[in-house]
């Protein structure tokens, strides 16, 4: 029986670290194409801080921050 419960106790710490890992990623990929976006209509000064945060009733809010020193003519990207 101990032994049944460690392996379970492994899967579930493999599953959450997996789980962190993805969302981090997510998160990565998402200030990546936010600042690409954004660098097209600002002059970005340091990083795009973006925010997932789990609200009621299975939705999410997303909070970007972002800091620029000037306003520029849209350019493609």
């Amino acid at each position: 029986m101990n032994e049944s419960r460690q392996a379970i106790q492994r899967l579930r710490s493999v599953l959450l670290q997996d789980k962190i890992q993805s969302y981090e990623g997510f998160l990565r990929v998402l200030r990546g194409d936010l600042y690409a976006v954004l660098n097209c209509y600002m002059h970005i000064v340091g990083d795009v801080d973006v925010r997932l945060e789990p609200q009621e009733e299975d939705s999410f809010l997303l909070r970007v921050e972002v800091k620029a020193d000037h306003i520029q003519t849209p350019h493609t990207l």
